[in-house]
């Protein structure tokens, strides 16, 4: 926990801030997880038993996710790690209206940008920081 929340509370709570962001969906295989996302009216989306879930990248619980949402080409989605909570309340408008600023069609944002990726800090400008 931090500050007496579970890391997975933080970021739904970050999401549903976000004007930007209508929809927040929890992607688990857990059911305390599960629980809390509930608890913090998260839609909670239910993983498969994957036999080597322990090590599969990232990319199947979201396709995975996507799948279950029955996302359009021209959604938006971002997709959160409960282990990222050093964000500030402002971050994903802020990324957003840059998306829309540049002109691109996905985005990556680490909340270690800030100390590790000058460059790409840089690149981007200030608005994210």
């Amino acid at each position: 926990p931090v500050c007496g929340l579970p890391l997975v509370a933080w970021s739904i709570i970050q999401a549903q801030c976000s004007n930007c962001i209508d929809e927040v969906y929890v992607s688990t295989d857990d059911d305390e997880i599960a629980g809390i996302a509930t608890e913090f009216k998260a839609q909670v989306i239910r993983r498969p038993d994957w036999p080597d879930a322990n090590e599969v990248c990232a990319s199947r619980p979201f396709l995975h996710a996507l799948h279950e949402i029955g996302s359009e080409p021209d959604d938006m989605m971002f997709s959160i790690l409960a282990s990222t909570v050093a964000r500030k309340p402002q971050d994903f408008d802020n990324m957003m209206a840059k998306h829309t600023e540049i002109g691109i069609r996905d985005a990556y944002v680490s909340g270690a940008i800030r100390q590790h990726h000058t460059a790409l800090a840089k690149e981007i400008g200030p608005a994210l920081m």
